[in-house]
């Protein structure tokens, strides 16, 4: 029972893995035979290109043959034409003239060159008149005639752009104005940063005493009502001075301050003193 079992199991491993094997062997397959099929389209068409092309290379050859056998009769009728018939029409035509007491007709080479002189004279001309009407633009635009354009594009120039006489005749600008404005922006440059760093600690100091004015205010009412009459003054006296006097205020400001510090840092110490008394009471 068990060596059937076995069997079993082992030929139902075989069947399995037969099967995975044919799918594989399948599937390679159809990949050949898509390829084989592509190939086959390629080679089809390479096969009827190269049918066009030898039919083409057939009627080249036909063409070459043919032109070759009217060349050949061209060139020998040329021939006869030239050294036969024309010669022997040339030698009884210069022989009446010659009876006549004419001269004899110019030879067939000598008017071959002065029509091919002719001809390429007027080649030669024909291109100069060619090279001439590809380089002159067409009517209407703003260069005719090398004038550089109507009469009312040159007002427009004109009224737009100074003339090149008038700044020849002005002139390049004088070096003592070029130095007074230079002196004069340098002068501005260290004003404002002259006015910038009076207004940093100005701004500060007046910070720092309002922050001590508060405190002082519930201690020395008296103090603070002299410091606000003093403030408005110092208003009234700067809204008076002008824009001139932006300097000189703001440094007396700093020095008042400086000067009041003192006397506020003592008032500040008292009242402080005095709140650790009331809070020692309670």
């Amino acid at each position: 029972m068990k060596i059937r079992q076995e069997d079993f199991l082992h030929m139902k491993d075989q069947i399995f893995q037969i099967t995975q094997t044919l799918e594989d062997k399948q599937s390679i397959l159809d990949e050949v035979r898509s390829e084989r099929k592509t190939l086959q389209s390629e080679l089809s068409r390479y096969i009827t290109m190269v049918k066009q092309i030898q039919k083409d290379f057939e009627l080249a050859q036909q063409a070459e043959t043919e032109l070759t056998k009217e060349r050949d009769q061209l060139s020998q009728h040329l021939t006869q034409l030239k050294h036969h018939d024309f010669k022997n029409i040339k030698e009884e035509v210069d022989q009446l003239r010659e009876k006549k007491g004419l001269r004899p007709l110019p030879s067939l080479e000598q008017e071959e060159a002065e029509y091919m002189g002719r001809y390429l004279e007027q080649r030669r001309e024909q291109w100069r008149e060619d090279g001439m009407q590809d380089v002159t633009l067409p009517n209407g635009s703003s260069y005719d005639n090398g004038t550089g354009g109507s009469n009312d594009n040159s007002n427009d120039r004109r009224g737009s752009w100074p003339s090149s006489s008038s700044t020849a005749a002005a002139g390049p600008p004088s070096s003592s104005s070029n130095r007074a404005s230079g002196s004069k922006t340098l002068r501005n440059s260290a004003s404002s940063s002259s006015l910038v760093s009076a207004s940093s600690p100005t701004a500060a100091s007046s910070g720092r005493d309002g922050g001590r004015s508060g405190r002082s205010r519930h201690s020395n009412p008296g103090h603070s009502r002299s410091n606000n009459s003093s403030g408005k003054s110092k208003h009234e006296s700067s809204s008076r001075s002008g824009s001139g006097g932006h300097a000189s205020s703001r440094s007396a400001r700093l020095n008042q301050s400086r000067s009041q510090s003192p006397s506020q840092s003592s008032t500040s110490a008292n009242a402080r003193a005095e709140r650790m008394k009331k809070r020692s009471r309670y």
